[in-house]
């Protein structure tokens, strides 16, 4: 991800990126990034993926009151935080839950913080 950032400040600084670009666009026509989501998500007219705006769904306030944890204690922000929905009586769901801990005890510029489904 840090290697997208710094390329992302030099296509700033040389003024290839402006405020007229759009993100997704940019960071999806990378030449390091697959051209399909992952090898899971295949969208199509009769599964297309669903993209769920959790402000809207949530509310604002909900999301703000969210716990953070990182790895170790860092006094800089985190570069992202990892939101982590899923359900934790499901065996899958646990699963997910730790494949994402371990992600970011790995990187710890990371944050995590999970909202459960009951």
């Amino acid at each position: 991800m840090g290697v997208h950032f710094q390329f992302a400040q030099q296509k700033v600084y040389y003024e290839h990126l402006t405020d007229d670009t759009r993100a997704e666009d940019f960071f999806s026509t990378l030449s390091t990034v697959r051209p399909r989501r992952n090898r899971w998500i295949f969208p199509s007219e009769e599964r297309p993926v669903e993209v769920i705006n959790l402000v809207r769904t949530v509310g604002k306030a909900i999301l703000g009151e969210l716990n953070y944890t990182r790895a170790d204690e860092v006094d800089q922000a985190a570069l992202a935080t990892v939101l982590v929905v899923t359900d934790l009586t499901d065996p899958a769901g646990i699963k997910l839950a730790q494949e994402a801990l371990q992600f970011i005890v790995s990187d710890i510029s990371q944050s995590i913080s999970f909202v459960a489904l009951c």
